[in-house]
């Protein structure tokens, strides 16, 4: 991706690579010498570090809606209505907070892509949750809202739990427990 910003009146090209979350970036004062220096050694350093910024801001940006085809018409669903996906195949059922359930011709993978990553997570091979209507977890199950009970499967139990914010540890716990004994 480039882009040209005028900054004191010179031309900057910054070329910013975004890969597996790692950003690299090159910046050239002219149009033929390019620099792998570290930005903050550039003039206008800030800026460019905000113009950098501005532009991964706006290429992770996932908008809050999308539209379903049904029946004749769109409808327009916001993400944030959503409390679960469940995979039927090459199909993918939306449930909404309303109960209203959406069969999509699409598979549930791609769905997920759509979605806000820090409010949507995959918990088994069938399912993916909106972390604003789980309710609590237990074990090996997550409670939603509307009272649905869903398994975290084995091969995504870390990878949810690495996620959510949790304070305390069963670890605390035993050893309160054997000290109190």
């Amino acid at each position: 991706m480039k882009t040209m910003t005028d900054l004191n009146e010179k031309n900057v090209i910054i070329n910013v690579s975004l890969v597996s979350n790692d950003i690299s970036t090159k910046v050239s004062y002219d149009k033929d010498a390019v620099s792998d220096r570290p930005i903050s050694d550039r003039p206008n350093s800030e800026k460019v570090n905000n113009l950098i910024q501005r532009l991964c801001n706006k290429f992770n940006e996932k908008d809050d809606f999308f539209f379903i085809k049904h029946g004749n018409k769109l409808v327009k669903i916001d993400s944030n209505h959503i409390m679960y996906l469940e995979a039927a195949r090459n199909y993918c059922d939306i449930v909404l907070h309303d109960k209203t359930v959406f069969d999509v011709s699409m598979p549930m993978r791609e769905v997920h892509e759509l979605l806000d990553i820090n409010s949507f997570y995959r918990i088994n091979r069938s399912n993916v949750v909106n972390i604003n209507y789980v309710k609590e977890i237990m074990g090996n199950m997550v409670k939603l809202s509307n009272g649905k009970l869903l398994d975290i499967g084995n091969t995504y139990r870390e990878q949810v739990f690495s996620q959510l914010n949790i304070i305390g540890s069963r670890k605390r716990v035993k050893e309160r427990k054997k000290t109190a004994i």
